[in-house]
């Protein structure tokens, strides 16, 4: 197909733990997306745009975010202080959800 299927190799290490604790937290993807804009501005990510060219002509444009040295640097170092970051606000609504879900669940049971 063309794509690329080159993983980093300090990358590849860490990934099937990171998929296991990804899948235990319940967290959607789609919430992890929105640490991007952070991770931007701590420099440990960049960003930049760019374009394809279909075989028909029509021209597609897109963004790519890359593993910045600084963000290498703090992956391949073991040994480094852990990065905190705000958490997403999708995630704090999955956790009002949840919570308002347990709450809901302990006065059926009272009332029970």
């Amino acid at each position: 197909s063309g794509a690329s299927k080159y993983i980093e190799p300090s990358i590849a290490v860490g990934m099937p733990g990171l998929a296991s604790e990804f899948k235990q937290s319940g967290v959607r993807g789609e919430i992890l997306e929105e640490l991007i804009p952070t991770l931007l501005e701590k420099g440990f990510l960049s960003k930049h745009s760019t374009k394809i060219y279909s075989r028909t002509g029509f021209e597609r444009n897109f963004d790519l975010d890359s593993v910045t040295k600084k963000g290498s640097q703090l992956i391949d170092d073991l040994n480094a202080p852990p990065v905190i970051l705000a958490p997403p606000q999708g995630f704090l609504e999955q956790e009002r959800l949840q919570a308002e879900k347990v709450a809901r669940l302990k006065k059926e049971l009272k009332s029970a």
